[in-house]
């Protein structure tokens, strides 16, 4: 089970402060993570949740609803699980990478299903390797 502390999302402690007790603020800043840390954060406890959900997720011919959330997989999921690996954020990319290996296998049936994505989730992954042998 996952918990998240009051707060969390807008980059606030429990405490109230974003600096453990201090003011909070310094001149000119504003309290608490700036829009790009918040979306990581909230992107990567998003994949983390997707990640036991796709585990557990066993589709069955007599399952009324396996249709409707393989659509919604295929339709919503995907694509924003493409956009996370995509980005220029190393937590976002290592915990998408991890659901798309889950989402693969999912779609081993329908890899039509990935197509249109895969040249973006290719050129990442060349990116990656280019940057690393860079490094």
């Amino acid at each position: 089970a996952f918990t998240v502390q009051p707060g969390a999302a807008s980059g606030r402690s429990a405490g109230g402060t974003a600096e453990g007790g201090r003011a909070g603020r310094r001149a000119g800043a504003e309290a608490g993570l700036d829009a790009s840390a918040r979306a990581a954060v909230l992107g990567v406890a998003g994949l983390r949740l997707l990640q036991p959900a796709l585990r557990r997720r066993k589709e069955s011919a007599q399952d009324p609803t396996a249709a409707g959330l393989a659509a919604i997989l295929e339709e919503t999921v995907l694509p924003a699980v493409v956009e996370c690996f995509c980005s220029r954020q190393d937590r976002l990319f290592v915990a998408a990478g991890r659901c798309l290996a889950l989402l693969r296998g999912h779609f081993a049936s329908r890899p039509e299903a990935m197509q249109p994505h895969g040249a973006r989730i290719a050129k990442t992954v060349l990116k990656t390797f280019e940057t690393v042998a860079g490094a």
